[in-house]
């Protein structure tokens, strides 16, 4: 298990050194924003599978029998793996077609969504300016909305990856 643990920390160690020698490199701070917005995105997105699942199989947790059991465990699978070839976005416009979210809900997820896409897919030269306090309050107050509108939809706690 050392010996493990011993490898795990030079990979990370590598990992970390090569992202602090990139030539586009990103501070610490806006390495935590980006964790913070994967977060969050991550915690919609699976709230927003729920959400189709509970729509597309409605009855899966009523099975009388161990083999309606069995059918409902190959839906489930089947929605699962349908579920995880579907996009983020895929999956706003399939909740606003069926009108099972309200649109001023989903709009707030499409702002996450945005958010996420930059830090995915970061530009190096504009990356940088998420380093300004006015543009990282502007983030964080989207992402608390964001998580906000996901408890309100299920009226508990976060969702969470």
């Amino acid at each position: 298990m050392a010996i493990l643990r011993d490898e795990i920390a030079e990979l990370e160690s590598i990992i970390d050194h090569a992202e602090d020698v990139d030539p586009t490199y990103i501070n610490p701070h806006i390495r935590q924003l980006r964790h913070r917005v994967f977060y969050i995105h991550s915690a919609i997105e699976n709230g927003l599978e729920v959400l189709i699942a509970k729509f597309i199989i409605p009855d899966l947790p009523n099975a009388k029998s161990f083999d309606e059991g069995e059918n409902n465990l190959v839906k489930r699978i089947r929605l699962y793996e349908l579920l995880q070839q579907t996009g983020f976005y895929r999956k706003i416009v399939f909740l606003a077609e069926k009108k099972l979210v309200d649109n001023k809900i989903l709009t707030t997820f499409k702002e996450v969504n945005t958010i996420r896409n930059e830090f995915a897919h970061p530009d190096p030269y504009k990356i940088k300016r998420f380093t300004d306090d006015k543009l990282t309050a502007e983030i964080l107050r989207k992402l608390v909305k964001g998580l906000e509108k996901l408890q309100a939809l299920f009226k508990s706690q976060p969702i969470t990856p």
